[in-house]
């Protein structure tokens, strides 16, 4: 088993193997995943091989190759003799086997597929954030993707490492999956430039936050993959999750996930919430809430209300800076998301969220006190506070970390004095939103193979996933709740800080919802914040970070405005230049008109004088004839007719340069005529 796996994950193996068994749908009956899970495997490693006959050692390295995983000769041969059987694979001689062609085909088109989807969700996100920041470069485009890619790879291995820690909990290496790995993700992510990291913070966020439902049908598919591969290197034969009813199984819900089930962190995470709900109840669940959620809950909506009250007006604009920059959705949050779109007030508001007992009815949700008053009265409680204060570095409020550790004393003693050793005989869990929950759990566990108390939401769905149909709601279903700890921005930011900064900076006579940003993403600051009670050291906190804010603000309006000249200089300069080219240009059109017009009106005077030729030679020709008649034998009145009528032929001549119709040209031809008979006839007459 290798713990490392985690670290690996951006390395072009494990990326080629996340894309091979992306689709990989598992069998409608669980236990033949692990049987459907060799399969796909064997034939991705054959047609990695090729086109030709191979033997199983060849098969074995290939699949070594591609997945990083050592099968025994016996696994393979089982996985091939099946393939046989359905047609997948050929056998053209003993012990050597290829896959088909129109297997093989099938599986190369697949690859191609699944690498042009990516590039399309790759290139959607590029180009949004190319439209939104007009300024960008190309380098930074790629240095962009490059960090997605990074971002992406230690999420899904994150992911997929701590699901299998959860279903494999008490195995030898397990907890390494999960300790190993580092909270931060941005940790793993080159330096950047300081605007494009500030861009990089809000862009890879707004890749799950934006997405499309294309985009979410790409995250299921690596996230199952990523889950999948991590399960391998543990258990080959997937073994943990075998198909059973889960009736007589309970869920446990935290109040967090109450929030996101009435639509108090968004109607996004409002749908996945409600879905996974009919998921548990097709599945057998039953769906419970203790008292103690029950109190938490009126003592957060009584707490929240006293602080919204206690604090300044602000804007709504301002409102729905601190919804959105905020890390842990709270009624403080819905109540800003609210009051950003309708102004509504914050006593009508809360008023519809009172009666929470008919809320959770309306949902099949029960309320049971079992266990709770003794609970309550057990020692042992304060322990789990402090224990819980420590992992989390009591960044919880009193009463929140006492229902958190409530329910992990809770929980396991509903489990019973035999506590259940594997995943899947696990009957009761506490499901969860909270990601700081799991961090406390491991902690607090005496023995490292215990199973653990809580389960989030997203980790819950991707576990029972294999016992599920593939549907579009499902899969969107699943990305919502396994990204909603990453729809926010970096850094950790609670409401309770957020109210303090925002209700501060609403003072100022010129706050922008801009320059509430730029201090909510001071990580500095919220640090200092939370660990600050003094209220005159607060308000000097903020006031600074302000300050600070708007003089880099300035500095950035200045250099803006500094490159706006520098821009309006430019366009007038080359304006200038295109002018004077454009004289240039129509100094040189000028000439060549000139020198068409000129060589137009030499080709009319040609063509004037070529219409003078046929008269020309008419009247050669009439001169010449006229030589020739013998005028002394000739009658007075006949010389006078000859004489008429070839000055009738070479007037009749002339129509041909100066006709301006046919009609004269005509004429022209039959005077002509005339003439020409004229002199035959005074031949003749001689």
């Amino acid at each position: 088993m290798r713990t490392s796996l985690a670290y690996e994950g951006e390395n072009k193996q494990m990326t080629e193997a996340i894309r091979r068994l992306c689709h990989f749908v598992p069998p409608s009956e669980g236990e033949n995943l692990s049987v459907g899970l060799h399969e796909c495997l064997v034939k991705h490693a054959m047609a990695n091989l090729g086109t030709e006959p191979h033997g199983l050692s060849d098969i074995k390295d290939s699949l070594y190759l591609l997945f990083d995983l050592n099968f025994e000769d016996e696994e393979i041969k089982g996985a091939i003799e099946r393939l046989t059987k359905t047609g997948s694979v050929i056998s053209p001689s003993q012990d050597f086997y290829v896959l088909s062609i129109d297997e093989y085909h099938e599986l190369e088109k697949s690859l191609a597929d699944i690498e042009k989807f990516e590039q399309k969700i790759i290139g959607e996100w590029i180009g949004n954030i190319s439209r939104k920041y007009l300024d960008i470069s190309q380098d930074d485009l790629k240095a962009l993707m490059e960090d997605l890619n990074i971002y992406l790879t230690k999420i899904f291995a994150k992911h997929g490492a701590e699901c299998v820690a959860l279903i494999y909990a008490g195995q030898e290496g397990v907890e390494n999956f999960v300790t190993e790995l580092k909270d931060d993700i941005f940790d793993f992510l080159p330096n950047r430039p300081s605007r494009l990291h500030k861009i990089r913070i809000i862009e890879l966020a707004a890749f799950f936050k934006d997405a499309s439902t294309e985009r979410k049908r790409y995250i299921a598919q690596l996230l199952d993959s990523t889950f999948i591969i991590h399960m391998l290197h543990i258990d080959k034969n997937c073994s943990a999750l075998v198909r059973k009813q889960f009736k007589g199984y309970r869920l446990y819900l935290d109040t967090n996930f109450i929030y996101r089930l009435l639509g108090l962190d968004g109607p996004m995470l409002q749908k996945a919430a409600q879905t996974a709900i009919i998921i548990a109840k097709d599945l057998g669940f039953a769906l419970i809430v203790s008292p103690r959620t029950i109190d938490e809950w009126q003592a957060s909506i009584k707490w929240t209300v006293e602080n919204l009250k206690k604090g300044p007006l602000i804007s709504p604009g301002l409102a729905q800076v601190g919804a959105e920059y905020t890390t842990q959705g709270d009624l403080t949050t819905a109540y800003w998301r609210k009051y950003a779109q309708t102004k509504i007030s914050i006593d009508d508001f809360f008023a519809l969220y009172q009666h929470i007992e008919e809320l959770l009815k309306e949902s099949d949700i029960k309320i049971k006190d079992t266990l709770c008053d003794r609970i309550r009265d057990d020692p042992l409680l304060t322990q789990e506070i402090s224990k819980l204060n420590l992992a989390t570095d009591s960044i919880k409020f009193p009463k929140v970390a006492e229902h958190d550790a409530f329910h992990r004393l809770l929980i396991l003693r509903l489990r019973g004095k035999s506590p259940p050793k594997t995943f899947i005989d696990t009957k009761v869990w506490f499901l969860t939103c909270d990601t700081l929950l799991p961090k406390y759990d491991r902690m607090a566990r005496k023995n490292p193979d215990e199973i653990p108390f809580c389960i989030l939401a997203n980790q819950w769905i991707q576990t029972m996933r294999p016992f599920l149909p593939r549907t579009q709601d499902f899969d969107e279903t699943f990305v919502d709740l396994f990204t909603s700890p990453y729809l926010r921005t970096y850094g950790h930011l609670s409401s309770n800080i957020a109210q303090k900064i925002l209700g501060r900076i609403s003072q100022f006579a010129e706050h922008s919802p801009e320059l509430a940003v730029k201090v909510l993403m001071n990580v500095h600051l919220t640090k200092k914040l939370s660990h600050t009670e003094e209220e005159g050291k607060i308000i000097e906190l903020i006031d600074s970070a302000t300050a600070k804010a708007a003089e880099e603000f300035r500095e950035e309006r200045d250099e803006i405005e500094k490159q706006l000249e520098e821009t309006k200089k430019e366009k007038a300069q080359l304006e200038l230049e295109a002018k004077v080219k454009g004289a240039s240009d129509n100094l040189a059109l000028d000439a060549l008109r000139k020198e068409i017009d000129k060589e137009r009106n030499a080709r009319l005077k040609l063509e004037e004088k070529r219409k003078w030729v046929p008269a020309y030679f008419i009247w050669i020709g009439i001169g010449v004839a006229t030589i020739f008649v013998p005028w002394r034998d000739l009658y007075s009145w006949v010389k006078l007719l000859v004489i008429g009528t070839v000055i009738l032929g070479g007037v009749g001549a002339l129509s041909f340069p100066l006709g301006k119709s046919r009609t004269w040209k005509i004429l022209g031809g039959i005077a002509i005529f005339c003439s020409i008979l004229s002199l035959v006839w005074s031949f003749i007459g001689k």
